[in-house]
């Protein structure tokens, strides 16, 4: 239990998702409301771009996408570059600086998001995602999402490709829509993530395709 109500899964394939139960005057549940679990800019509006509505009805939404990825890093609240400082810490009234460290902050608050080695450099949000544009620029792609997570720990953006796959066309004629997902981690210098998946990409499906 977080507090208030609010909980957070531990294991399976939800873990790290959050939710609110409501109960009655008798203390039993009469609902379970799913966290969105994203974050806000600056602004204080929340950190997501969409070409299409989520379920829960936030971010801020373009219909059919844009092509300009500078739009989409502005909305998605992605807009800020990463910078490090020396990781510093107090012994006997002393600061003293571990010379094997550093920390990663955001440029644009200050706001810390993780300690890595001396020799790391950040990848830029903008640097780690514009490899795509030019599939957006020269085929009939779509920026799908973009958004933060943690403050900015993790961040991802993807795209959906324009050619559909039919599963079983004389049965259940299913549909699937291919998409391409591409994470960074600012926390623990962990390298740039693209994973090719066939569902439109959501909080839940980040952290499902970051796992082996």
């Amino acid at each position: 239990m977080i507090g208030a109500n609010r909980y957070e899964v531990l294991t399976g394939w939800d873990r790290g998702e959050t939710f609110t139960v409501s109960r009655n005057t008798e203390g039993q549940i009469e609902q379970i409301i799913a966290n969105h679990g994203l974050d806000a800019r600056t602004d204080g509006a929340i950190a997501l771009y969409a070409s299409s509505p989520a379920w829960h009805g936030l971010g801020q939404i373009i219909p059919g996408g844009t092509t300009d990825i500078d739009e989409v890093l502005r909305l998605s609240g992605l807009d800020f570059e990463v910078t490090t400082v020396p990781a510093l810490y107090e012994w006997q009234g002393e600061s003293r600086e571990h010379a094997d460290q550093q920390h990663t902050v955001r440029a644009d608050t200050g706001a810390a998001l993780g300690a890595v080695g001396s020799r790391y450099t950040p990848i830029q949000n903008r640097a780690g995602f514009v490899f795509l544009q030019e599939l957006v620029s020269r085929y009939d792609v779509v920026w799908e999402s973009a958004g933060l997570l943690r403050g900015g720990k993790r961040v991802f953006i993807s795209i959906r490709l324009p050619e559909a796959v039919t599963v079983d066309a004389d049965g259940i004629n299913d549909i699937v829509v291919p998409y391409i997902a591409v994470m960074n981690d600012h926390k623990r210098a962990g390298p740039v993530s693209v994973r090719r998946h066939p569902v439109a990409p959501c909080l839940r499906q980040h952290r499902a395709v970051r796992r082996p």
